[in-house]
């Protein structure tokens, strides 16, 4: 922390402010309550604006916002869950975080099939989002399923979303 508040009165900004706009949920809530806490450790003052979620989505849309959280979507494929936050002009890229090589990876990473090339792209594309950090996430949801021994077939999947095709009850 010491660190950081030495980098902050260095730049000339020793107390910056900022809002931080956070689903209005009681876990999402308490997140930013921690972030809060920790920030002003560091030197920052973060001022939690609690927003419904489909007016969160609208006002984050339209950039309206300073921060905002957001949560992982936890699709399947690595295409879902990167292409459209960060690609170019992308519908759900509300930072407008654009930078052609990401775009290059991730637009090659959906012309192949197999999985070691797919991965290869996907993962130059997460070494220059790691080194631009349009987005921070912060944690995913850890899912705990619970079923008797007589279900059988029961695959989890990292979306929480529990396929019923296969499912047996003995």
């Amino acid at each position: 922390m010491a660190q950081a508040r030495r980098l902050l009165t260095e730049a000339k900004q020793p107390n910056p402010a900022m809002s931080l706009m956070i689903p209005n949920t009681p876990e999402l809530l308490q997140a930013g309550q921690v972030i809060q806490a920790m920030a002003q450790e560091a030197g920052f003052q973060v001022t939690i604006q609690a927003t419904e979620s489909a007016s969160l989505i609208q006002l984050a849309t339209k950039g309206e916002y300073q921060t905002r959280f957001g949560n992982w979507s936890g699709r399947t494929d690595p295409d879902g869950n990167i292409y459209n936050f960060a690609v170019c002009n992308a519908p759900l890229n509300d930072s407008h975080y654009c930078n052609p090589e990401v775009d290059r990876e991730l637009d090659a990473a959906r012309t192949v099939e197999a999985p070691a090339q797919r991965l290869d792209h996907y993962r130059k594309a997460a070494e220059q989002l790691l080194r631009d950090l349009p987005m921070i996430y912060l944690w995913h949801n850890k899912w705990l399923w619970a079923s008797t021994i007589k279900l059988t077939g029961l695959s989890i999947y990292p979306d929480g979303l529990i396929r019923p095709q296969g499912l047996r009850l003995q």
